[in-house]
């Protein structure tokens, strides 16, 4: 991959400035739960309104901002700088205009060397463009990812193109956080990882991931570092983590390290060590070999549903507010 900065670096900004109020207080939802993590507190912050199509903003990494998604038509949003930012409700497609560099890769939404928070809710992402693309990529290792209420519905992906992640901190994130997310694809899912950049520590709570596909991508929750070590984020927290695997594989063979040696690469692999453990009746995987992770991923569609249904990320996107400390 190409580094954040050449990438980002190689398009116009796409973006034009708007008054700076700070957000509304959210109003609450009779029936939807509150959310666990509040938006940062902006210091004097700037709004800017993104324009339509694919976008590159630069921001001042010492400044907060406030980014607004116009209701319809919005393309793949990359973002490089900012301290806080805020991104409340909205509508991206990954779409059919070549991403801005000589790579496969589409991103619905990419941050890259942000040093505060990044607070992300009640946005709907889809693939109704047909353009293969990731959902949420972050590259910001001074940063936390807050990743709430969002939707991630039908993205494609291959093995020789895009991979359809539907979040991966592949540069890197201080911390990852997540409460409610829903998540279909037809490749991977939650690809958490360390990859390029250090993760600190990552909570995913209330997240349901679901393949599409009948014939290609198998692995829907990624934890440890590549197919051949046991190393994953500083701490890793699970709380209701759900994945219904594509047709014909089992949770073992959908959440890596896997429950079977047989998913690992010929000869002597360090993942031997850290293979998970399913449960007897195949519904649950644990961590046992891997200390740092706490929880469990468990087997098919949440009991009440996707934890966030149609309808409620999305243009007309209401915070149900949260939870207080």
């Amino acid at each position: 991959m190409i580094a954040a900065a050449a990438v980002l670096a190689a398009c116009s900004t796409g973006t034009r400035p708007a008054p700076a109020p700070p957000p509304a207080p959210p109003s609450a939802v009779p029936g939807m739960p509150l959310l666990t993590w509040a938006p940062p507190v902006l210091n004097d912050p700037e709004t800017i309104e993104l324009d339509r199509g694919m976008t590159t903003t630069m921001l001042d990494p010492a400044k907060d901002y406030i980014l607004k998604l116009p209701r319809v038509g919005k393309g793949d949003t990359f973002v490089r700088g900012g301290h806080n930012i805020v991104v409340i409700g909205g509508h991206i497609s990954t779409g059919q205009e070549p991403p801005p560099w000589d790579a496969p890769e589409h991103r619905a939404l990419y941050f890259a060397d942000t040093t505060g928070t990044i607070h992300v809710e009640g946005v709907l992402i889809d693939d109704v463009d047909s353009g293969q693309g990731d959902g949420i990529d972050v590259a910001a290792p001074l940063a936390t990812l807050q990743i709430q209420n969002v939707r991630v519905s039908g993205l494609t992906g291959s093995e020789q193109g895009n991979h359809a992640d539907v979040v991966q901190p592949w540069g890197g994130v201080k911390e990852l956080r997540i409460d409610r997310l829903t998540g279909s694809t037809d490749y991977q899912g939650l690809h958490i990882q360390p990859d390029l950049g250090p993760i600190g520590s990552e909570i995913v709570k209330n997240a349901n991931m679901s393949s599409t596909s009948t014939t290609a991508g198998n692995w829907l929750t990624w934890l440890a570092t590549g197919s051949n070590t046991c190393t994953t984020a500083g701490q890793v927290s699970l709380d209701q983590v759900y994945v219904t695997p594509r047709k014909g594989r089992g949770l073992g063979d959908s959440v890596w390290p896997p429950s079977s040696a047989s998913n690992v690469d010929d000869g002597p692999n360090p993942v031997q060590g850290c293979l998970s453990s399913l449960s007897p009746d195949g519904s649950e995987l644990t961590f046992p070999g891997l200390p740092q992770i706490s929880g469990s991923v468990k087997e098919g569609p949440p009991p009440g549903g996707d934890f966030v249904p149609e309808g409620v990320a999305g243009p007309d996107y209401v915070s149900p507010g949260y939870l207080p400390g």
